[in-house]
């Protein structure tokens, strides 16, 4: 069978330059100037910034005095230690026995995650969309993205997990019979964030869904090297997170976390809609469905904004400060859930002979961790959501109208360019 995006290039591949390298250097160029400015400005105006003086670049000094420290229960930093050990490893070779804010090599180091990112999606999502311009553009709405954006500016551990989250979705899609280059994906971003482990199970049950002879082989290979990382973590520490982040990070289930997710999703999925129309849409059954499962959500938990509770530092908690509502309840909160749940069912839809399509599995995965702690943040969120919704929508590009791009376009100059206001202290907080 013919590769996708040999069938769906155009007129544009007869130039290798003008089809494919040009939006490809393009879109590097763009992340690239994102990200490299505010790194060489010192540009310190955010909550990720602060993070990273605050925790991220403690632990790293911690690993480079003591690398056997690596899972170490008394860890500032509330997240699995595979970015950090990374970095000590980078500042050891350079002979630095610390890393200040200032060390620009580390720095430079931890903004690489975002065109690696790009390169990624841009391999990925070309499958469907040709890797042409239409790629480029699908790719800067997730490399392009707040949370992308500011952890490659300063050192945290968003950017580089979503790289991991992408080829590891890379190799779901792409691999299906090659279950161990995902487990080895699923394995690092877990390493890298802990939060992504009920991903790497929904990747082992799609591997036992695949029907083949040894299908309970690829299920084990799949998710076994994220299931030992994770267990020698939560034995070192003693739970979830070390100790240090364990009186605020307390594991439990927080129905809040998926409420959160479904509503963000629906909001997410408005600049995407046009490309609803190259697939199925849902029946009237799926929306009823939808509204009562939404409901039932909703009703479980408040959806007022309430910082100590963990619902604020997200669009959906600003909607809902101006949203009429029931109580401790906010009407537009159940109606984003809903959308957000309908949203799910169309791009699971999306699969190959309409099995759920992977990246709706993953996404499921995702929420499903942020649900097993206390914040419902945008940050635990939006990242899987946006890489969800560029893939879903190059699955349907091809029959999909001119119009429809002009969603995703005026989404990212929107978003880039509000967060580039923040990160420059222009704007307060852009949605935390």
């Amino acid at each position: 069978m013919a590769d996708p995006s040999e069938a769906t290039a155009g007129p544009e591949s007869a130039s290798p330059w003008r089809g494919r390298r040009l939006p490809l250097a393009a879109l590097l160029a763009f992340v690239c100037a994102l990200v490299v400015p505010a790194v060489l400005g010192g540009a310190d105006a955010t909550q990720q910034h602060r993070d990273m003086v605050r925790f991220h670049l403690p632990r790293i000094n911690e690993l480079l005095q003591d690398p056997s420290s690596w899972a170490a229960p008394s860890a500032v930093a509330a997240t699995a230690p595979g970015h950090h050990a990374v970095l000590a490893a980078a500042a050891w070779l350079r002979g630095r026995s610390a890393v200040a804010p200032d060390d620009l090599p580390v720095r430079l180091l931890n903004a690489a995650a975002a065109p690696a990112l790009a390169l990624a999606l841009w391999w990925l999502l070309g499958r469907w969309t040709g890797r042409t311009w239409r790629t480029a553009l699908l790719a800067a709405t997730v490399a392009g993205s707040h949370y992308v954006v500011t952890s490659s500016i300063w050192i945290n551990t968003d950017a580089a997990a979503l790289l991991l989250y992408v080829v590891a979705l890379s190799c779901a899609v792409a691999s299906p019979r090659r279950p161990v280059s995902t487990g080895l994906a699923l394995g690092g971003l877990v390493l890298w964030r802990q939060m992504y482990a009920p991903a790497a199970l929904a990747a082992s049950w799609l591997a036992a869904r695949r029907g083949s002879p040894h299908a309970h082989r690829a299920a084990a290979a799949t998710g076994l090297p994220a299931a030992i990382l994770l267990g020698l973590l939560a034995w070192t520490w003693g739970g979830a997170t070390p100790p240090t982040g364990q009186a605020t990070n307390t594991l439990g289930l927080y129905p809040i976390g998926l409420l959160h997710g479904f509503a963000l999703l629906g909001l997410l999925t408005v600049p995407f809609a046009g490309f609803a129309r190259g697939g199925p849409l849902p029946p009237r059954a799926v929306l009823a469905w939808s509204a009562l499962l939404a409901l039932g959500l909703w009703l479980a938990v408040p959806s007022v904004p309430d910082p100590a509770a963990g619902r604020w530092a997200s669009l959906v908690w600003t909607l809902a400060e101006a949203s009429p509502g029931a109580g401790s309840r906010t009407l537009s909160t159940l109606l984003l859930a809903w959308l957000g749940l309908v949203a799910f069912w169309v791009v699971g839809r999306a699969g190959p002979d309409q099995e759920l399509a992977p990246e709706a599995l993953l996404l499921l995965g995702c929420l499903a961790g942020a649900s097993l702690q206390p914040f419902a943040w945008q940050r635990y969120a939006e990242p899987a959501i946006l890489v969800t919704l560029a893939v879903a929508s190059a699955r349907r590009a091809e029959g999909a109208s001119r119009w429809s791009w002009l969603g995703p376009l005026g989404f990212l100059a929107a978003y880039s360019t509000a967060t580039q206001l923040r990160v420059w202290g222009v704007v307060g907080p852009v949605v935390g």
